[in-house]
């Protein structure tokens, strides 16, 4: 088998897997920044609703009103803007994506060498090319099946 017998697969696996991993990342929600983000907003339309008992003069209670009002409103995304690692995880992967493109021909030349004179069916060869890129994740498994693999694993690297 040559490498341009490979090609196709290979890409095709690859696209598979990395826009798994891209839409796990842009999907995941910190529960922590979620919970932290419902508090500002709790607390801010607190504030609020208290401004016009708690202050002694006008401008404080307007302060007081104005600070109350953006936090409630804005609570969730001021949360989720102090602690999204989001942009940092992305540009992880297309860093790495990037990597494994400049190695493209090597991967491929190796995969053709390893595979020698078989001559797969279309199945077997996409299983094959498969299980030699992604060994973590069942070739069986469908895109939501994946994606549901790689946010297991990443919670799992990131503990608790």
């Amino acid at each position: 088998m040559t490498p341009w017998d490979l090609n196709a697969v290979v890409l095709c696996h690859l696209q598979r897997y990395f826009s798994a991993v891209t839409a796990v990342i842009q999907g995941w929600e910190d529960v922590g920044n979620r919970e932290l983000g419902q508090l500002t907003s709790l607390l801010g339309n607190v504030a609020w609703a208290r401004s016009g008992f708690v202050t002694d003069s006008r401008a404080e209670e307007e302060a007081m009103a104005w600070t109350g009002a953006l936090a409630g409103a804005l609570g969730d995304r001021l949360a989720d803007l102090a602690g999204d690692r989001r942009h940092e995880a992305l540009a992880l992967v297309c860093a790495e994506e990037r990597r494994v493109r400049e190695h493209f021909d090597l991967i491929v030349e190796a995969l053709a060498a390893e595979l020698g004179d078989r001559s797969p069916t279309p199945g077997e060869l996409n299983r094959w090319v498969w299980r030699r890129l992604f060994p973590s994740y069942p070739w069986e498994c469908g895109v939501a099946e994946l994606q549901e693999a790689i946010r297991r694993r990443l919670e799992a690297a990131l503990g608790p």
